[in-house]
């Protein structure tokens, strides 16, 4: 299972990751709670202990992408599911990775962290799956 993967990092605005790298470098768990109402405490706690781990020249990378990195195909049975809108994963590579095999599922009205967005639409993806 792949939730909201980086498959395809060219498919990133670059709007997207100047805000990812201000998000990065002034984060306090009131702005987290600003940007994502819908997190519970641990959600918040849990993204700023991921913050102060986060790499931020790998934002300066994905920059300079113009490869995507999407599995040429679905070894064993794999489940993506996207975030609604996802950042990496557009319909035409969404239609790509279901022609490789893989089986796509979107999280309606969802974040890059579909679980701590919508805990219930993430296990949704997931029926008939597991």
């Amino acid at each position: 299972m792949y939730s909201d993967p980086g498959f395809c990092l060219r498919n990133v605005p670059a709007a997207a990751t100047a805000a990812m790298r201000e998000m990065v470098a002034s984060a306090t768990a009131e702005r987290v709670r600003e940007w994502n109402p819908r997190w519970s405490e641990e959600d918040v706690a849990a993204e700023l202990a991921g913050f102060e781990l986060f790499d931020a020249e790998f934002l300066r990378c994905v920059e300079r992408f113009d490869q995507d990195y999407l599995p040429e195909r679905a070894v064993v049975p794999s489940l993506v599911q996207l975030a609604d809108p996802s950042l990496c994963i557009d319909e035409p590579t969404a239609a790509a990775l279901a022609g490789r095999g893989f089986e796509v599922r979107v999280a309606p009205q969802t974040g890059h962290c579909i679980h701590r967005d919508d805990l219930q639409g993430f296990l949704t993806t997931l029926d008939g799956w597991i």
